[in-house]
């Protein structure tokens, strides 16, 4: 079967398995997926955000439902952003842990078969909506009650970070910009020592 993989890294000729401390993962592994426009998303700028956590959903029939957590989110992480996808060929097993359809994780290196360069992966995720095969659902848009699941992750993740000490730390300046209100409410919550 035809596996894919999206990475920002040039000229690999194996993929091999790693892990992460932000991952739900229990030991290294290789991301693989039947569904090439999956792999898009995880070409991924750690220095935009330092870790790969686009809101994805991929309905039944193929089609990719991005959601932004904050306003331009979508053009914000992808745009002039370039990559590869990878192109890997064998019997990987699906693994429906992810809480993602056509995912499959290796614990061996992976052989690529080929690659593609994305010049502007924005561009190529708006093209596959062009087609009726991405959703972008915006920030401002999206109902109330998401607004308010994404202001508790925000500041579970301030806090976790401990964002409100260190104000000059990437994620404190990114909060801070991203998330002005939520911010606000942070300081003054940690303040009375409640957050």
């Amino acid at each position: 079967m035809d596996f894919y993989h999206g990475s920002v890294k040039e000229g690999l000729t194996v993929l091999k398995p790693f892990d992460s401390r932000r991952s739900d993962l229990k030991e290294p592994c290789v991301f693989l997926t039947l569904n090439k426009q999956l792999a898009l998303f995880y070409i991924w700028d750690l220095n935009r955000f330092p870790a790969k956590v686009p809101l994805l959903d991929v309905r039944k029939d193929g089609v990719i439902v991005f959601q932004e957590m904050f306003s331009g989110a979508l053009e914000y992480l992808y745009k002039g952003l370039s990559g590869y996808i990878y192109h890997c060929i064998g019997s990987y097993e699906l693994n429906s842990s992810i809480g993602i359809n056509s995912v499959a994780l290796s614990k061996n290196d992976v052989e690529i078969k080929d690659h593609e360069f994305i010049e502007d992966v924005y561009e190529r995720i708006i093209e596959y909506g062009k087609y009726g095969l991405f959703i972008n659902e915006k920030y401002e848009e999206l109902p109330p009650f998401k607004h308010d699941s994404i202001r508790g992750w925000v500041m579970r993740w301030i806090k976790s970070n401990n964002c409100i000490r260190d104000k000059d730390s990437f994620l404190s300046r990114f909060y801070r910009d991203k998330y002005p209100m939520y911010w606000k409410e942070a300081e003054i919550l940690d303040r009375n020592s409640l957050l």
